[in-house]
């Protein structure tokens, strides 16, 4: 489901329904919803402001390992690509990299920086 229309000219009402319970913001252009009644009755609210688009399955539907090499295109074909898969060693490699307590992580290293800019040394 992508957005059609601008929402300036809209209801207030359209408008948050498309944002609180749709969750179709500015920078996500498009979202996959549930086809159960709840999602349905607020779709049909603000039919005319969205683009649906169904999923189909070009493949046939992937099998139970086959999520790691799959992407939804725009059109909404669900492809199921063997050259996407994943090495299984380069998974356990990213996981011991990531979890590695030597290497300092994001908030860490701001912290540390910010501490040396505040503090300098001497060299006097």
């Amino acid at each position: 489901m992508a957005r059609s229309q601008l929402l300036i000219t809209r209801p207030v009402l359209a408008s948050l329904l498309l944002f609180t319970s749709v969750t179709l913001f500015q920078g996500h252009p498009s979202v996959v919803v549930k086809n159960i009644p709840e999602v349905n009755a607020r779709l049909w609210k603000i039919k005319h402001l969205v683009e649906i688009t169904p999923i189909t399955f070009p493949q046939g539907p992937p099998q139970e390992g086959d999520y790691g090499g799959t992407f939804l295109k725009e059109n909404g074909e669900f492809v199921v690509s063997p050259r996407l898969q994943v090495d299984s060693a380069r998974i356990e490699e990213t996981a011991k990299f990531i979890g590695d307590e030597s290497k300092m992580d994001g908030p860490t290293l701001k912290k540390q920086l910010r501490l040396r800019w505040l503090n300098p040394v001497n060299l006097d």
